[in-house]
This record gives structure tokens, C-alpha cells and sequence, in this order.
């Protein structure tokens, strides 16, 4: 598969060779409560987005791979260490991951 451009964890991870490492802002677009209610404040919704998602997702720390795994099983993570359950695997919305999973490896082909 692609080699990551900034991973942290490549060695340790499991499935690095089943992997395509994307950009995490990317990968939380594709987060499937995006735009959903969050709270309601004022009698107004505060919807989660993407920076919900980036700051959750930052409660692990700065050293984060933001990957789509590519193998029997098609998901995506978020690794934040080098032990085997160190990453984070919430819903995605499979038509926006199935879209940035293309986008990563049109952009992969034209680079090799």
C-alpha cells in the first residue's frame, strides 16, 4: 500500500500493510455524526463538526495516523500509540470514506 507521508506508529501498526494514510482533517470529514445535533443551547443546535471531531479525536495526543484500512475489512482509524488497541475506529459515513479512499489512491498512482 502507500507509504505514509507522516505516520507516527507505521511499525507498530497491525495492518500497515493494509493501510492508506490520509490527512486527518479528511478523514474527520468523513466522521458519521458530522452535522448532527451536539446540544441544543439557546433553543439553537450546536452541531458537531469537523473541529468537534479533531478536538475529540486530540484528547489522545498530537501523534495521531489517520488511516483507511483496505483489507477483508473496509474502515478507518485513528492509531494515537504502539500498542495493538492504541486507535480509535468511530463510524464513517462509507460514501465519504469510499470517496476519500479514491481520491488517496488516484493521488498515489500519479505519484508513483
Amino acid at each position: 500500500m502507500m507509504s505514509p507521508k507522516t505516520s507516527f506508529w507505521h511499525q507498530e501498526n497491525p495492518w500497515k500493510d493494509q493501510l492508506i494514510y490520509v490527512p486527518i482533517e479528511e478523514l474527520a470529514e468523513c466522521h458519521m455524526a458530522i452535522g448532527r445535533t451536539l446540544a441544543i443551547m439557546n433553543d439553537k443546535p450546536i452541531l458537531y463538526d469537523v473541529a468537534h471531531c479533531l478536538d475529540h479525536w486530540g484528547e489522545y495526543g498530537s501523534m495521531l495516523d489517520a488511516y483507511i484500512l483496505t483489507g477483508a475489512m473496509f474502515t478507518a482509524g485513528v492509531r494515537f500509540g504502539p500498542e495493538g488497541p492504541d486507535y480509535l475506529s468511530p463510524g464513517f459515513s462509507l460514501p465519504k470514506l469510499t470517496a476519500l479512499l479514491r481520491k488517496h489512491q488516484s493521488q498515489g498512482r500519479k505519484s508513483a
